[in-house]
């Protein structure tokens, strides 16, 4: 059954997957939808790869009648290699990307969508399981303000 948060979360992930340029940078793309899926795992042989999930939510009553509803999502990137600048050509496509999904609310603002804000990004480099290789992963947390 279809609801505004699972709707902003599927609404990103299509609005990064339209982007042509991510399209093509991306491989695998974990989208923890219905279905039979696979997992997201740390492995060479998967990157690079796009997850997208839930991270974390509350509800803010701002007036007696609206609530403020905030909800994180993260999205996980990864590449495989030594060399850090294809993880960071990544990201920067993707923080563009959800900079830009702002201006229009991802279609949603009817629904109650009032932002999407970039809330930060980590960076980790991770010996791959099989090899000596690394795997460059960057978490990009995006937050989308509900007001309902």
């Amino acid at each position: 059954m279809p609801n505004f948060l699972t709707d902003g979360r599927l609404a990103l992930l299509d609005a990064l997957k339209n982007d042509p340029d991510i399209s093509s940078a991306v491989k695998n793309w974990f989208e923890y939808g219905s279905g039979l899926k696979r997992r997201c795992e740390l492995e060479a042989a998967l990157c690079p790869f796009l997850a997208l999930a839930p991270e974390e939510g509350k509800v803010e009553q701002v007036a007696n009648v609206q609530r403020q509803i905030p909800q994180v999502l993260r999205i996980d990137l990864a590449t495989e290699g030594q060399n850090a600048s294809p993880i960071e050509a990544l990201a920067a496509l993707v923080i563009e990307r959800v900079r830009q999904c702002n201006e229009d609310c991802l279609g949603l603002a009817g629904n109650g969508l009032a932002a999407v804000q970039l809330r930060g990004v980590k960076w980790e480099a991770v010996p791959a399981k099989s090899g000596p290789r690394l795997i460059w992963t960057a978490g990009i947390r995006v937050r989308l303000l509900w007001r309902r």
